[in-house]
């Protein structure tokens, strides 16, 4: 089955909220293994929810709408889906009573516009929704199916876990499992080149680099009837990717490198203190923010003797028209210089990047014991 997004409302194309709405749509479907082809925003304009909608549904097998099923003028989603569908609107009392209870628990008086919240395109499935008045629904029609879901997110994310996700369960007999390998110190047009090959022969699972913030991932995903065959099915590909980028990567399915570090440093039950002149504590805060984080980092800035005084430790400095990264573990030590033009960048781009080369070569290090 093949889906498109909706999401209707003004506020989102104007830029005032975030649209994260989708993006928790996006991981149901690939979850349910359910896939997602296009995904629109439109405002609040009766003829363009409409032009969105015919298109939706000449190229769609399911349409997910989410927001316009508020009780004001310009909450138009299931009038516009009636008429394209070419349906009327019905009365639902069960859905009014649920509307009036809610006003009646708050002590608040409903207004007359919330009776429309109760009008479904005939043949609905209702959503209750559980924290607000707008009801969702599904219907289907001429072998379409759509559903349309409210635009606040905790009213959606609710009305997601309690209907949606077992609703959409009987058209899914397979799931998307993705297991993803996360490098730093290469670019994405590298990246891609050393695997070109394996994606153009790709067909189940299937492989796709991605540049971030802090360096490149790889995903792998395979359709498969559950996780686990998916994730067996992902092996082969991940153990490729592994070995072709052993000097580069730093972790399987922790996506960043303050996570994958933690993760090691409370496996070996190791404290960290990190000496730096130039990051202003990057490090220490960004590993402090990592949850389940057990391990003890300590920090100065001061130039100290060349004594190591910890079992671990990150030390860098500028030296000589250089930047210098050094870093120990239970003896061993891996240094780096780097051209003092690393300096010339913005002070946030800085710091990150250094912080970053630094924990990249701690987690090699520590991945040699």
């Amino acid at each position: 089955m093949n889906t498109e997004i909706i999401n209707v409302g003004t506020e989102l194309l104007l830029g005032d909220i975030l649209n994260t709405n989708v993006q928790t749509l996006s991981k149901v479907l690939k979850e349910l293994g359910i896939n997602c082809y296009y995904q629109t925003v439109v405002g609040d304009n009766a003829k363009r929810i409409e032009a969105v909608t015919r298109l939706a549904l000449s190229r769609s097998d399911c349409i997910i709408f989410n927001g316009g099923l508020g009780p004001t003028y310009d909450d138009i989603t299931r009038d516009i889906i009636a008429k394209a569908l070419d349906v009327e609107l019905e009365f639902n009392q069960e859905s009014l009573q649920r509307i009036q209870n809610y006003f009646m628990n708050r002590n608040r008086q409903m207004s007359d516009n919330n009776l429309r919240q109760a009008m479904y395109p005939k043949g609905s499935i209702i959503f209750e929704n559980s924290v607000g008045t707008a009801d969702g629904f599904a219907v289907s029609h001429n072998d379409k199916l759509v559903i349309a879901l409210p635009g606040p997110p905790h009213e959606m994310n609710a009305m997601v876990n309690e209907h949606l996700i077992p609703y959409l369960s009987q058209f899914s007999k397979e799931t998307l499992v993705s297991d993803t390998i996360y490098l730093w110190g290469i670019g994405e047009s590298d990246a891609e080149a050393q695997v070109h090959d394996l994606m153009l022969s790709q067909v189940n699972p299937t492989i796709a680099p991605y540049a971030g913030i802090d360096g490149v991932s790889i995903r792998v995903t395979s359709l498969a009837s559950d996780k686990e065959t998916g994730h067996k099915l992902n092996e082969p590909f991940i153990d490729t990717l592994s070995e072709l980028f052993s000097d580069t990567m730093y972790s399987l399915n922790i996506p960043s490198l303050e996570e994958t570090l933690v993760m090691l440093l409370n496996k070996h039950y190791s404290n960290l203190h990190v000496h730096d002149e130039l990051l202003h504590g990057e490090i220490n805060y960004r590993m402090s923010q990592v949850l389940d984080n057990e391990v003890q980092i300590s920090g100065s800035i001061n130039t100290y003797e060349n004594d190591i005084k910890n079992d671990c430790e990150i030390k860098i400095t500028e030296e000589d028209n250089q930047v210098c990264i050094s870093v120990f573990y239970h003896g061993q030590v891996r240094k780096k210089t780097l051209p003092k033009e690393v300096l010339k960048v913005t002070r946030s781009r800085r710091q990150r990047q250094l912080a970053n080369e630094a924990m990249m070569m701690l987690v090699q290090l520590i991945n040699l014991q």
